[in-house]
């Protein structure tokens, strides 16, 4: 589950993932891999636009929200960034490590400006 929460005034999105551990181990070493557009640049990462959390754990049927920010450049149409997440489950004598894809939706509405109108 994700949010997106707009900072127009420098032209960014923060994109706030809820991250819910179902499971009775805990989960650690998340990375987040996004693929840029564009349009829209995902922001502190490295030429392989991987963003790795390795301070975070989720300990089980616990969660925990992590953030990731995006610079805007001229958006005229909705952007969709295929993104995977990858964490380690840590079991009894094993670690195993999976992986989610999916679409990041980012809507035009969510470049929109609050302008007041005069008549």
């Amino acid at each position: 589950k994700y949010s997106i929460n707009p900072d127009l005034s420098i032209a960014q999105l923060d994109v706030t993932f809820l991250l819910k551990n179902r499971t009775s181990f805990i989960i650690d070493h998340i990375n987040i891999h996004c693929i840029d557009s564009m349009s829209s640049k995902l922001l502190n990462t490295t030429s392989t636009n991987l963003i790795s959390f390795p301070f975070i754990s989720i300990f089980p049927h616990l969660q925990n929200y992590i953030h990731i920010y995006f610079s805007i450049n001229a958006i005229s149409f909705s952007q969709k960034l295929k993104t995977t997440l990858t964490y380690s489950i840590n079991k009894s004598n094993t670690i195993e490590v999976d992986r989610i894809e999916f679409k990041l939706n980012l809507p035009c509405s969510q470049y929109l400006r609050r302008k007041t109108i005069d008549s």
